[in-house]
């Protein structure tokens, strides 16, 4: 693991974009029913158990964690569509979706629930890149056509900038991201079978924009009680919140303009009681779902850390640990894809995220212009929440109870996390 550090800068918006690969590397079918009565609740709780499986996996790496659960569960969804045997079997298990009938119809079904969405700006795109060497199946290519809306390419070889470029020129198309760092020439070698996308951008104001003139330094306690000097956004007003919901530990639900969607922010009450939170979340019997339940309408003075932080991160050996390391054999089974054989290489995932002051955005999206609510933000509310040390936090999907991102803050000074 290699944790690059770095002193935040300012910023004026608040940004996340989730970029997923899944890479499949040559080492040497079953059609499937549109379903709208999926139950897309049961996808969503098979998302949160792996996301505590994937976080206490990465707890220990690093003083920040950051990472999609979703993006990363989407897209082993689709390869997990081309698994057969015993990689079907592990790939079901770790992906928490044995009880699922059909999961890919449940994605779909999810896919237009997202993109009903008012208020907010959702991009979800999945792109499967193919090495013409080794076709798939049409079978494969209709379902994920079908169910995952995929675009799917060949890798272009003869491409005069390498076959990086197109995909990035992709990438930047779906996501009006400067993306062309996140593949760089002569990553894809000619034994690479196939690459999965996953992409997720989420533009979102927040319901109460935080004065820039009541952003101000104070002090942040690390992990090892060590105090440095970080920006906090504050500001009253009336937010959800539930005190004490889990042993000594605080959560309250930062809201969107749109009030389908919260940040979530689960603050022990002690600097030094982050460890005992995670043990909490990540038992098998403890309900993540908890944590965003019976929260109640409170005048609060709210004050948090504003911070960016991007993550690359590989998750291979989390996925072995749940028991996936199977499909990254050469005795793994993906016939329903191809009849070419391949195994799992990498699972790599980039996130970033940077919260301010106003709302998440990119230029050829929104303007920055902004109101702010006639809120007396200069007022203390009945209860202080004040983020001065180590917390977890979550974006939630409420209306589906879908965690979309998950992450630990308790370094200010820690900006990029590389785990490989």
């Amino acid at each position: 693991m290699e944790i690059k550090q770095t002193m935040g800068g300012k910023s004026t918006i608040l940004q996340i974009f989730f970029i997923q690969l899944v890479i499949m590397t040559i080492k040497s079918s079953v059609s499937l029913k549109l379903s709208n009565d999926v139950d897309v609740q049961e996808l969503s709780s098979a998302v949160s158990l792996f996301s505590q499986d994937m976080y206490w996996n990465l707890a220990n790496k690093s003083d920040n964690v950051l990472f999609s659960p979703l993006g990363i569960h989407a897209a082993l969804s689709m390869t997990y569509l081309g698994a057969r045997n015993e990689t079907r079997d592990v790939m079901e298990k770790a992906l928490e979706i044995i009880d699922i009938p059909d999961p890919h119809s449940a994605y779909n079904d999810l896919l237009q629930d997202l993109k009903d969405v008012i208020d907010v700006k959702i991009l979800l795109s999945n792109g499967l890149w193919v090495n013409p060497a080794s076709s798939l199946l049409q079978q494969y290519k209709k379902n994920v056509l079908t169910l995952y809306e995929a675009t799917i390419e060949d890798i272009d070889f003869s491409f005069p900038e390498g076959p990086e470029a197109s995909i990035n020129k992709w990438l930047w198309y779906k996501t009006g991201i400067n993306t062309s760092s996140m593949f760089t020439n002569g990553y894809i070698h000619r034994n690479t079978s196939l690459i999965l996308i996953n992409t997720f951008i989420f533009i979102a104001k927040w319901q109460y924009p935080f004065p820039k003139e009541m952003t101000k330094k104070r002090m942040f306690t690390k992990l090892n009680g060590i105090p440095v000097a970080t920006e906090f956004m504050s500001y009253s007003s009336i937010y959800a919140l539930k005190l004490n919901a889990v042993k000594n530990v605080d959560v309250i639900r930062v809201p969107f303009e749109y009030e389908g969607f919260g940040l979530y922010i689960a603050l022990p009450r002690s600097s030094k009681g982050l460890h005992e939170l995670e043990s909490i979340i990540t038992n098998e019997n403890f309900d993540v779902h908890d944590l965003f339940a019976n929260l109640r309408m409170t005048s609060v003075h709210l004050s948090m850390p504003k911070f960016n932080l991007t993550a690359t991160l590989n998750f291979n050996l989390a996925l072995s640990s749940l028991g996936m390391s199977e499909a990254f054999t050469n005795t793994s089974n993906f016939s329903g894809m191809s009849n070419t054989r391949l195994r799992l290489s990498d699972v790599v995932q980039k996130t970033t995220v940077q919260f301010s002051e106003s709302y998440m955005t990119t230029p050829s999206f929104f303007n920055t212009n902004i109101s702010i609510p006639v809120n007396n933000s200069s007022a203390l509310g009945d209860v202080n929440f004040i983020a001065n040390h180590s917390f977890l936090y979550f974006l939630r999907d409420d209306i589906n109870d879908l965690i979309l991102l998950q992450g630990k803050y308790s370094d200010p000074e820690i900006q990029e996390i590389i785990v490989k």
